[in-house]
This record gives structure tokens, C-alpha cells and sequence, in this order.
């Protein structure tokens, strides 16, 4: 049976990653980012209506969401909701940017920037307040953490993301990493990776492990090939995953058993760094799951991942 509240939280979260990236594109402020950016708000927005349409079963004739204009849409929701008191919020901003979006998309006008700014914010007062009126969740709380399967590396990341709200990024990243080496540590035997590429090759990708050179201190063995080839298996970028390793600081598994999180960095991290680091991270986590792996924070673990979060 389909889990039809997976499928309304996705389309929330796929609502709010649209706006998001009108708003990284309304920051580069060149012509074709102005308008990919009214197109993105304007997706997210539509997005919302016909989950909000789908999910109260509002009465649409026989005719699917997607057939009906935007603002037949709103008007059918209005109407659905009229014994409540409840309407479209925003709904002058929202007809508006519709309209904005079809000058767009059919006479190649693109708005000026702070028309664009505009938008950028009626669009987040539209969803925070429609994720609360019509799906009882709250939009900060929305969030791709949330389908992590395993509840000790999805507490985990939740942990990272208060502490890069409260600026905290050298902490935050310490423990990114370490999640890191032990979540991709659990799903290794489930890999056919053998035990050197896991143990001596550095910086390690596969196992979770990154150190500069070899354990024994013998000449490092590259591994870019296979790196690559895994990477392009998870739908990820080798220039992405290099970013990635290099905000982290180092962190490897010993012999014995023990983490070892060598910290301290020659600069400083920003929010930006710190929250693309995460954002990455959950990324492989989810791509891992997709493949029928099982990434988690072993039982044994937990109290070193409790460690590297205290205050």
C-alpha cells in the first residue's frame, strides 16, 4: 500500500527546494536568473495547491489538478474551505506572481531585481503559512533529514543542523564527519570493497575513513578510478565530493576500534560552507538508501557521536 503521508511530506519538501533555489538564483541577479527565479516560486507555489487539492479531496468535477488554471485552482480550495473560514493566504501576491510568471514564459520579460525580491518573500509567507493551515507542519521543520531512515544518524543530523543555526560550524562539522566515517562504516560489508581500500588508501572515500597516507606509513595508493566510478554510481559529482572532504577535518577509524577527529582548520568556516556540508551529506545518505543499503550509527557508536554533540 502507498504510504500516502511519504508522498504529501515529499512534495511539501520538493516545494520548499524549488523556492530555495529561486532564491539562490535571484541572488546571482543576471536576466535568465531573474526569471528562472519567478518560474521557481511559481512551480513551488503550484506545487502547493495541487497537493493541497490531492490531500483535503477537493471537488474538482472530474477534472485532474493539472488541468485546471491557477486561479481555478485557488477558487476551487476557497470554496472547499468556506465553511472554515479558511482561504488561500496571500492570494493578491499569488494571483500576481502568476501573472508575472506568464510574462515571463511568453514575452521573455524578466522583472528587476527587488520586483524579484518580492516575490522571494511573498512566496515564503505563502508556503509557512499554507505547510500550517492546510498540512499542520512547519515550514523549518521541513526538511530532507527527515527520510533518513536510521533514528540515531537522523537525530544526528538534526543535532548538526541546531548547531549550524547557532553558528557553531567547527563543532558542527566535527560531527558531520564523524557520522560520516561510521554511517558508511556500517554499510562497508555491503560493498565489495576490500579491506586495503577501506583501511589504507587516503583520503578514504568508501569506507568513511580520511587521512593523510597509509596506516603502516608505507607509499599511498590511489584509488580516483574506483572513487569516481562509485560516485558516478550514486548520481554524485567527483568535484562535489571533494568540496565536501575538504570542509570536513580529519577522521579515521584506528585499528583498535577508536575515532580519531584530528580538528582545527587555517580558515574560518561560514554558515554557507557548514550547511552545504550537511545538505551533501544527506544527500549520499539517501542516495545509499535508494540502493537498499542501511547506513546507521551503530549501537556501539552512539556514545562517541554523543560525545562529539555536547556542549
Amino acid at each position: 500500500m502507498v504510504d500516502t503521508r511519504k508522498i504529501s511530506y515529499r512534495k511539501l519538501l520538493l516545494s520548499k527546494q524549488f523556492y530555495k533555489h529561486g532564491v539562490s538564483h535571484s541572488e546571482n541577479n543576471t536576466y535568465i536568473d531573474r526569471c528562472l527565479s519567478i518560474h521557481h516560486f511559481h512551480l513551488s507555489i503550484d506545487m502547493i495547491l495541487n497537493s493541497i487539492i490531492e490531500q483535503h479531496n477537493v471537488a474538482l468535477d472530474n477534472l485532474r489538478p493539472r488541468s485546471l488554471r491557477f486561479s481555478d485552482k485557488i477558487n476551487k480550495i476557497n470554496n472547499h474551505f468556506k465553511d472554515k473560514g479558511i482561504s488561500i493566504p496571500y492570494e493578491k501576491n499569488v494571483l500576481d506572481l502568476n501573472e508575472r510568471r506568464n510574462n515571463v514564459q511568453h514575452d521573455a520579460l524578466a522583472p528587476e531585481y527587488l520586483i524579484v525580491e518580492e516575490y522571494m518573500i511573498s512566496t515564503e509567507q505563502f508556503l509557512r503559512k499554507s505547510f500550517e493551515l492546510f498540512f499542520w507542519q512547519d515550514f523549518d521543520n521541513i526538511s530532507e533529514i527527515s527520510l533518513i531512515e536510521d533514528t540515531e544518524l537522523r537525530r544526528t543530523l538534526e543535532e548538526v543542523r541546531k548547531l549550524i543555526e547557532n553558528h557553531e560550524y567547527q563543532k558542527s562539522v566535527n560531527l558531520i564527519s564523524v557520522a560520516y566515517l561510521l554511517s558508511s562504516n556500517s554499510i562497508g560489508k555491503n560493498i565489495d570493497f576490500s579491506p586495503k581500500m577501506v583501511y589504507e588508501s587516503g583520503p578514504i572515500y568508501l569506507g568513511g575513513i580520511r587521512m593523510n597516507g597509509l596506516l603502516d606509513g608505507s607509499k599511498e595508493v590511489p584509488r580516483d578510478l574506483e572513487k569516481i566510478q562509485y560516485l558516478v554510481e550514486l548520481g554524485l559529482s567527483h568535484s562535489d565530493y571533494n568540496k565536501f572532504t575538504d570542509t570536513l577535518p580529519y577522521c579515521f577509524l584506528a585499528m583498535d576500534g577508536t575515532v580519531n577527529l584530528v580538528t582545527g582548520r587555517d580558515h574560518q568556516l561560514t554558515y554557507e560552507q557548514t550547511l552545504w556540508a550537511l545538505e551533501f551529506f544527506t544527500q549520499v545518505i539517501l542516495r545509499w538508501q535508494s540502493r537498499g543499503l542501511t547506513p546507521k550509527i551503530l549501537k556501539e557508536h552512539e556514545e562517541i557521536i554523543h560525545g562529539i554533540s555536547l556542549p
